[in-house]
């Protein structure tokens, strides 16, 4: 049996933690463990929740980080410990304003207990004053991939905000499943689950629709257990082929999950925090729409990853270049490459192992010396795009005493980055990782 676990975000100052009292007092008869991340370490959002009723169970608190990037393992020990409680019936998750949803979201499904978890969706608060003001795009960023988006703090908001809000909402695509207006953080209880079709309940399903007389739309939905292949989408949406005037969609694929939209000629492609399902919209011109469509709807089915091709082959990595060509490399390549480092705790401290510098992989790989690239690990999980300039001072762990680096030291290849450029950065401590993919 699995326990719910909910996720409310949103920027400093939104109302979490109100919010989160709100939700509490819908559960009168449930026993809820909460999990809060304060950035700093005064522990003011533990104290206030602490005192909020019987049926708050416990209370864990990761202090003076954040819990989508430099404090992620104690995160996971954290949740791990309310599972071994088996009076907890549901769990609560509030991490700091400064967190990136999507990553905790990330964080969630690939823990070694995620089978455990019944992940319910994403909630993000806005603040329709700072929406209006930001200059940053960190709220919007945020927001924008909220399953279920609020707008709190409505009675505090100016009508030139709450339009603005409206507008930015209904602009969104795709769109939140919810958009709510809440004053002091109060929510319905249809925040606490999925409506039918959606999240981990969506199956593939498909519909067409006329957009006009000389246009036809298909939309196709898949769940987020459904991974697609990076390389065979860019193919397929690179060459729409003829009575296709535009594709977008947002993917779960084996390099991350991307927003892509073929328009005007050209392929587009950017990362994206949205984690609800993958979902795309074709838009076909003229009578051969339909046929067109159909021809579509099985081509994304052959860019589905087949059950040999998710089991990704840890004895070796691999880097994928902008090219096409894959270059593999086992451990008696990287042993022979120069510049070797035969025990790395002198530059890691609390570490050991012998690694190479990302810097002499990447020049054997023939990678470029500009663009970005997406580390991949073995259980699927991909960071965000870093600059291959910041991957250069990386170093790659490969071996422990002579032998192949253990699975329970992140192994077979684990890469780190060290010193001060590595704690805020995306890729600073990937485990099993098993793909470089260079952009």
């Amino acid at each position: 049996m699995s326990i719910p676990v909910h996720v409310i975000g949103g920027y400093l100052g939104v109302g979490k933690t109100t919010a989160m009292v709100a939700i509490l007092a819908m559960l009168p008869n449930e026993r809820v463990a909460v999990v809060v991340n304060d950035f700093g370490t005064s522990s003011l959002d533990e104290l206030t929740l602490q005192g909020k009723g019987a049926n708050v169970g416990t209370v864990r608190e990761i202090r003076g980080g954040c819990v989508c990037c430099t404090a992620p393992e104690g995160f996971v020990g954290a949740v791990a410990s309310l599972l071994h409680d088996p009076t907890i019936d549901r769990i609560l998750v509030e991490p700091t304003g400064l967190a990136r949803p999507a990553d905790l979201i990330d964080t969630l499904r690939r823990a070694p207990y995620a089978d455990q978890l019944s992940l319910r969706p994403l909630v993000v608060l806005v603040d329709p004053e700072v929406l209006l003001a930001e200059t940053d795009g960190q709220v919007s960023d945020q927001a924008q991939v909220a399953d279920i988006l609020v707008a709190n703090r409505v009675d505090l908001a100016s009508p030139a905000s709450l339009a603005h809000f409206s507008s930015w909402a209904q602009n969104l695509w795709p769109k939140p499943m919810l958009t709510l207006h809440a004053t002091h953080g109060n929510l319905p209880k249809d925040v606490l689950d999925w409506a039918e079709g959606q999240g981990p309940r969506a199956v593939r399903h498909q519909h067409h629709h006329r957009h006009d007389q000389d246009h036809g739309v298909t939309s196709m939905v898949w769940g987020p257990a459904s991974v697609f292949s990076r390389g065979r989408l860019r193919v397929l949406l690179s060459r729409p082929g003829h009575g296709i005037a535009r594709i977008k969609g947002v993917f779960r694929t084996d390099e991350g999950w991307s927003r892509m939209e073929h328009s005007g000629g050209e392929l587009h492609e950017r990362t994206t925090g949205y984690r609800r399902d993958t979902r795309v919209d074709v838009i076909a011109r003229g009578a051969e729409s339909a046929e067109r469509q159909a021809v579509f709807r099985a081509q994304f089915q052959e860019a589905l990853l087949r059950e040999d091709e998710l089991q990704q082959a840890a004895d070796a990595l691999e880097v994928a270049l902008p090219n096409g060509d894959n270059r593999r490399f086992d451990r008696a390549s990287l042993l022979a490459l120069p510049d070797g480092i035969d025990d790395v705790s002198d530059r890691l401290p609390g570490r050991e192992g012998a690694a190479v510098t990302l810097a002499a992989l990447l020049k054997a790989a023939g990678a470029p010396h500009e663009g970005n690239a997406v580390v991949v690990a073995a259980d699927g999980f991909t960071t965000e795009p870093v600059a291959l300039a910041d991957l250069q001072q990386a170093l790659l762990l490969h071996s422990l005493d002579g032998a192949p680096l253990p699975n329970k030291k992140g192994g077979p290849y684990r890469l780190m980055i060290p010193g001060d450029a590595g704690p805020g950065g995306p890729c600073a401590n990937v485990k099993a990782v098993v793909r470089i993919s260079v952009r």
